[in-house]
């Protein structure tokens, strides 16, 4: 379950969502490793109404069985 200001790695994806008080801030990347994937991450901001769609959409991804 991806929680805010909490990182989540699992083979490949690595999330981390922040409150940043207006917004969000979601950090994230596709690598091997999980020190890999902290260095290569990308950020985004995500309005705080759109959220739930957000995590809703990684759970979605990350129960896929296409990687």
């Amino acid at each position: 379950m991806i929680n805010t200001d909490k990182e989540f790695y699992s083979s490949p994806y690595y999330f981390f969502l922040r409150d940043k008080g207006k917004d969000y801030s979601l950090y994230f990347s596709a690598e091997k490793n999980l020190n890999e994937a902290r260095k290569k991450d990308e950020m985004i901001k995500v309005p705080k109404d759109k959220v739930k769609q957000v995590k809703d959409y990684l759970e979605k991804l990350l129960n896929s069985k296409k990687k």
